[in-house]
């Protein structure tokens, strides 16, 4: 056997293994070099700026696309066709340089709130929202010398926050102990023995339970000769550092806010086939017919001062369609109506004197035709617009018919006497556009004239009556004649009876609800036109120009 033979066979059997190496040496080389180059390319990238950078999962990550998201531009910046410079700096530059509008959605409320409330915040982390069933973690990286985002619109405040006077609140209603107590308290102001109302000033008003209010009471119209006393009264009590206030209008009451008022009842007269449209008052009791064919009707509420039985079978009869109230208090009268008080006041009011038995027929163009016995006689037109005042002086009698048109007030001392209808120019509207008013006041008595005087058939009387002594039908007992229909207004300290000649109606005038017949009395007492029966802020008791926003009503004074 050879040596030379075996050394080669040893080399050729391990040639293999070499090549392997030099080949895995070359790869790595190559793979090292390429790792180099791709450290030397991001270390050579700009430093980047993403001011909102998101992490996704991995398998989201490969379908929603890479994008740089921007927060909303102030109120301050400039229109869109001056764009200024962004705060954010695009990734790279191959990015797009108009990455376009964001949806105000991408930036969540809280980071545009903490943003401006504190500028120095430069990184807001805010909670995980889950999209889907993934979660989705942002953040912010604000820098400070950016522009803080407008403030968002929020519904919510905090519970101690500071509001300006000028602030706007919702008025709480009063809860019913509250509405109770300022009722009692309005009650006792309009006492007709309270003095604020005529003070128009500032007053104090302490309740039997103890609660105080403070009263500040101001004049919105005075009394005249068709308009009546009114007032804005303001009721104010402190609570917790702060005055909350209830404001009601009030109103004086003229006796013409009843259809029918009588002072004292006849024992002798009874109420049969009478209808009462509108209040019904009496200072006494009242006898009304029980007899079912002869039984008054009254369409509006009845008041019967003192103590009056009223059987179950009358109440539930229908003859008091808006129920009856007896007990109430009583209504003084005065003791003598003086519409001439009126002259005294600065009105276009014309003023005529008759010291004779004299008979005034009214013209529907306007002013009055007059006749003596003695043969005298005249008309009196008065300038147009203006009121017109009749006065019947000593023991003179004034007879009166004829068609109303403007403004009329006859006054007698002892007697009027209706002879004839009494009507308007135009039937009464329920508005005060409609300028017809008749009024008849006597401190004595208001009569109809005896059948031989007045016309056959039903008689009209439009007007507002007060007969201070009282209201009677000459030969009431006659034969039956007609209807005696009133549209307005009828008290009286009494009234005869009007059956079988005349049936009564009395229908309200609603145009007596807030203007006074001319020259008529009032009762001395004001009924609350309006309230608003809220608490209302006022003012702070210190003087401070600010309120707790969440003290908005006081507690109820116990």
């Amino acid at each position: 056997m050879n040596g030379r033979s075996d050394s080669a066979k040893a080399v050729t059997r391990h040639l293999p293994l070499l090549v392997t190496v030099l080949v895995s040496a070359a790869i790595h080389v190559l793979l090292l070099a390429a790792g180099w180059s791709l450290i030397r390319s991001q270390q050579d990238t700009p430093p980047g700026s993403s001011s909102l950078s998101v992490t996704l999962g991995d398998d989201l990550s490969a379908s929603i696309p890479a994008q740089t998201m921007t927060a909303p531009a102030s109120e301050s910046a400039p229109a869109p066709s001056e764009p200024s410079p962004s705060p954010v700096t695009p990734a790279d530059s191959d990015s797009d340089p108009d990455p376009g509008p964001v949806e105000s959605a991408a930036v969540p409320t809280e980071v545009a709130e903490a943003s401006r409330i504190d500028d120095s915040v430069t990184d807001v982390e805010v909670a995980a929202e889950p999209i889907g069933d993934r979660v989705m973690t942002t953040t912010a990286e604000t820098p400070s010398s950016a522009p803080p985002a407008p403030a968002p619109q929020r519904a919510l405040f905090s519970p101690r926050a500071l509001f300006s006077p000028r602030a706007l609140f919702s008025p709480r209603a009063l809860t019913s102990q509250e509405q109770q107590r300022l009722q009692q308290a309005l009650a006792q102001l309009l006492d007709p023995r309270s003095p604020a109302l005529n003070q128009a000033d500032s007053d104090t008003l302490l309740l039997p339970d103890g609660s105080r209010f403070d009263v500040a009471v101001q004049a919105i119209s005075a009394p005249g000769l068709t308009e009546l006393a009114r007032y804005e009264v303001t009721l104010s009590q402190q609570q917790d550092g702060q005055v909350f206030s209830t404001r009601a209008i009030v109103q004086e009451r003229a006796f013409s806010w009843y259809a029918k008022f009588i002072n004292n009842w006849d024992a002798n007269v009874v109420l049969a086939r009478d209808i009462v449209v509108g209040r019904f008052h009496a200072n006494t009791p009242v006898n009304f017919s029980t007899d079912r064919r002869r039984q008054p009707v009254f369409a509006g509420p009845v008041s019967i001062a003192g103590y009056q039985g009223v059987s179950r079978r009358l109440r539930s009869s229908g003859m008091f369609a808006q129920g009856i109230e007896t007990g109430t208090d009583a209504i003084a009268m005065p003791d003598a109506a003086t519409p001439t008080v009126f002259t005294l006041a600065e009105t276009s009011l014309e003023v005529h004197r008759f010291r004779e038995h004299t008979r005034l027929t009214f013209l529907a163009a306007g002013g009055v035709d007059w006749s003596q016995s003695d043969s005298q006689a005249g008309v009196i037109r008065p300038a147009p617009g203006n009121a017109m005042l009749i006065v019947a002086e000593e023991d003179a009698v004034l007879e009166l018919s004829g068609t109303v048109s403007g403004v009329v007030s006859v006054f007698a001392p002892r007697r009027l006497s209706i002879v004839g209808n009494l009507t308007y120019a135009s039937a009464p509207a329920d508005t005060i556009d409609q300028q017809h008013f008749l009024t008849l006041i006597s401190n004595g008595i208001i009569e109809v004239a005896g059948p031989a005087q007045t016309e056959p058939g039903d008689l009209h009387i439009d007007a507002a009556l007060f007969a201070r002594q009282r209201f009677s039908v000459r030969r009431f007992n006659s034969r039956p004649q007609g209807e005696l229909i009133i549209r307005g207004t009828l008290v009286a300290g009494s009234v005869s009876a009007t059956e079988p000649r005349y049936t009564t109606r009395i229908e309200y005038d609603p145009r007596f609800e807030t203007v006074r017949p001319p020259a008529f009395p009032t009762t001395g007492l004001f009924d609350i036109d309006d309230w608003d029966q809220q608490w209302r802020i006022t003012a702070a008791t210190d003087g401070s120009s600010a309120i707790v926003a969440d003290t908005m009503s006081p507690v109820a004074v116990e």
